[in-house]
């Protein structure tokens, strides 16, 4: 599955009529804060020798590729041009990726925190109506280290884009449903 196809399937989940640009980039900061946090408990409320939770990351990181392709959807774009909007970034990433291999992956903290100030980035140029094309681009180095941390991770990113698309098949069997969204079985509480 290609970015293209994976967008196309992505947005059978998104509702109708609402703003997908500003859907998009609020759902960006949050799942990209949501990596930030189970790195966070990774490094300092887990054992030392406790594994990453590469499955709940890959998780999450299919979340923030979701909300990348509700914010191409909601410019009119394909979720590839929103990846290769900026080629000069997109170079120097992939320096820093040869130059990160060889640091610890304790360095995931790093990346996840540049996406949420990605996320947080272009969600304040949107909001501010400065330029959509610096919204565009901060989305676009938001992809850039979504693929950093998938090599990092050695999680292909066509293994979380499909996990990704089983998820949200499981959870909305028939496309997008706003009853089935805000009573979602992992919202329950048990007693």
């Amino acid at each position: 599955m290609n970015l293209n196809e994976y967008q196309a399937k992505a947005m059978r989940t998104s509702g109708e009529g609402h703003d997908r640009i500003e859907n998009g980039l609020m759902g960006l900061m949050g799942e990209c804060g949501e990596i930030v946090d189970l790195l966070k408990k990774h490094i300092f409320q887990s054992s030392i020798d406790a594994d990453l939770p590469v499955d709940k990351l890959e998780k999450e990181t299919g979340d923030v590729l979701w909300y990348c392709a509700e914010f191409a959807t909601g410019m009119g774009m394909k979720l590839s041009e929103v990846a290769s909007y900026e080629e000069n970034y997109s170079s120097c990433m992939a320096l820093r990726e040869r130059f990160m291999a060889r640091v610890s992956r304790l360095c995931l903290k790093r990346t996840a925190i540049s996406m949420l100030s990605y996320a947080v980035e272009a969600y304040q140029h949107f909001y501010d109506r400065d330029d959509l094309y610096l919204t565009l681009w901060s989305v676009s180095r938001l992809m850039a280290l979504i693929n950093h941390l998938c090599k990092t991770l050695d999680m292909p990113i066509t293994h979380v884009m499909e996990q990704n698309i089983e998820k949200l098949l499981a959870r909305y069997p028939d496309g997008f449903d706003p009853e089935r969204s805000m009573h979602r079985p992992e919202y329950q509480q048990t007693t």
